[in-house]
């Protein structure tokens, strides 16, 4: 196991000893240090302190409204398109339970914690 482990070592130890591997592990650097003060990184960590300010069921209920948009949104434009048979029956499924799961959140996340301990 340990001659398995050294041999990985040796390999990431060439892959960034090459030439590529040396680009890659600059741009990553770079990147890992400008992240934080860009425009997007900002905005980025604000709406994920705001997510994991959320409660359980909060986020679970995001999750079902933001299924049951896209299943509206995705049957909507399907209106733009000759429609072919049955090809409603999968969205309308998928948007039936994202709204049940929006609807019965509390529940579902009192069982997951739960289910958890």
């Amino acid at each position: 196991m340990n001659k398995d482990r050294f041999e990985h070592d040796l390999l990431e130890i060439a892959i960034r000893e090459s030439l590529a591997g040396r680009i890659a592990s600059s741009a990553a650097i770079v990147g890992s240090r400008a992240w934080p003060s860009s425009g997007l990184g900002r905005v980025l960590a604000a709406i994920a302190e705001v997510w994991q300010g959320l409660s359980r069921a909060q986020r679970i209920r995001a999750g079902g409204i933001a299924g049951a948009v896209a299943m509206t949104v995705d049957r909507v434009m399907a209106l733009t398109v000759p429609a072919e048979p049955l090809s409603a029956v999968l969205p309308s499924i998928v948007l039936a339970v994202c709204v049940a799961v929006a609807v019965f959140a509390a529940p579902i996340a009192r069982t997951s914690e739960q289910l958890r301990r």
